[in-house]
């Protein structure tokens, strides 16, 4: 069920874009701002850089970007809260390696009221309520921070257009799309692509650069843009960075050879290289023979199961969730929720961890709610998330002993809702 909220939650992203850090920042932010007005809350954006092809991508998307002056850290954290707080904001996003501990402090003391999610590619110091590493495999054991953990590949924020796997195209030749970046800091795309525009000939692959630059005339050049994904599809190998557009080439279920520009990339190539999904390239030189090896016999077609299996692309969905269900709102159960209910209890991760594992049947749950609705002993709430969508059950019955009972979607699970519904709930419940 859906209960329709007074008003749209919104979330305020803070994030820049610069030619010495590219986008890769705020494009994880746009996919996170699409999930989340998909979800039904509104976004607005605060940068003071907004470099590359971004304009276009705000403006497509309908989005309000506040422009601000470039500060010290201290300032631009007052300032992001005072805009955030003038806003309303329920949530305030943070992604960007300019953003610290410190910084986030500062944010929570001009904006208490809003949530902060910080979206990092390394496990540190956090002021956070949720705390996203979305670009290679975390354990929570590893964790030892007051936020919650979103860890990992199954959170990799990817834009909505890569939510579903591409098929895989045949094509009469090999086509290898080079992709290094927004804004090629490091300056490789005109050399990989005349390294491999020179043999490209004579060897039948057709070679696609994405690059703002000159490129040599012997490869296709094509302008940076929102529409990766439409010549992700028809590529047979990516050739990119260990950054998120790897992750965006896995959802498609394209195989990767990976070049390494900065030190927060290594830990994700050595993740896709370990799971078989991509190849590293030592340098420039040498990314024509890795291509080579992987278009050589049924290693291509090994490799695209390997990547489509470890990235979905709906981790901005998840994260879209958490936001939205963190603050929930309590309702009492009506009659109308039963088959909502039933269908959470039947969920099969559910039986198998319940004493009875069998499906249970319609008219046998019936019975057993309306008796535990007429109950006065048996309290009942479920959980509601901003957008007003139902996501969860608390049920405490009996006294003075009671039996506590909580059951989430499954899509809610693993977001860290169960303890916050457990003492929430608890706490309403003592209330009443």
């Amino acid at each position: 069920m859906s209960h329709l909220p007074s008003r749209r939650p919104l979330a305020f992203f803070r994030v820049d874009a610069t030619k010495s850090g590219g986008v890769g920042h705020a494009i994880r932010c746009v996919a996170l701002a699409q999930a989340w007005r998909d979800s039904g809350g509104d976004v607005l954006f605060a940068m003071a850089s907004k470099t590359g092809f971004l304009d276009g991508v705000f403006s497509g998307e309908g989005w309000k970007v506040e422009d601000l002056e470039a500060g010290d850290s201290s300032a631009d954290a007052v300032l992001t809260g005072r805009l955030a707080s003038r806003a309303e904001a329920d949530w305030i996003v943070l992604d960007g390696y300019h953003f610290g501990p410190d910084y986030e402090r500062m944010l929570r003391k001009v904006a208490p009221a809003a949530g902060l999610l910080v979206v990092d590619d390394r496990l540190r110091e956090t002021d956070a309520d949720l705390f996203v590493v979305p670009s290679a495999p975390v354990s929570r054991m590893d964790w030892r921070g007051e936020a919650h953990l979103l860890g990992g590949w199954e959170y990799a924020l990817l834009r909505r257009d890569f939510r579903v796997f591409s098929p895989d195209i045949p094509s009469e030749k090999p086509v290898i799309l080079v992709v290094l970046g927004g804004t090629d800091s490091a300056g490789l795309a005109p050399v990989v692509a005349g390294h491999l525009g020179g043999i490209a000939g004579g060897r039948g692959w057709k070679v696609a650069v994405v690059s703002a630059g000159p490129l040599p005339d012997s490869v296709k050049r094509i302008v940076p843009g929102n529409d990766l994904l439409s010549h992700m599809r028809e590529a047979t190998v990516v050739v990119c960075t260990a950054s998120t557009v790897a992750l965006e080439a896995c959802a498609c279920g394209i195989p990767q050879v990976v070049l390494v520009v900065a030190d927060n990339q290594i830990p994700v190539a050595e993740a896709l290289c370990s799971a078989g999904a991509s190849v590293l390239a030592g340098s420039a030189k040498s990314v024509a023979e890795e291509v080579e090896k992987i278009l050589a016999g049924d290693t291509r077609k090994r490799m695209a199961r390997v990547a489509s299996s470890l990235v979905d692309g709906r981790g901005a969905c998840r994260v879209a969730d958490a936001m939205m269900a963190w603050n929930f709102d309590l309702r009492e159960v009506e009659s109308a929720d039963s088959e909502m209910i039933r269908q959470w209890a039947n969920d099969p991760g559910v039986r198998a961890a319940s004493f009875q594992q069998g499906e249970i049947a319609r008219d046998v749950h019936e019975a057993w709610f309306q008796k535990r609705l007429a109950d006065p002993a048996c309290w009942m709430r479920i959980a509601m998330d901003k957008a007003g969508r139902d996501f969860g059950l608390l049920r405490i019955e009996g006294t003075p002993d009671a039996v506590l009972s909580i059951s989430l979607q499954a899509s809610h699970r693993g977001l860290g809702l169960g303890e916050r519904l457990l003492t929430q709930g608890c706490a309403a419940f003592f209330r009443e």
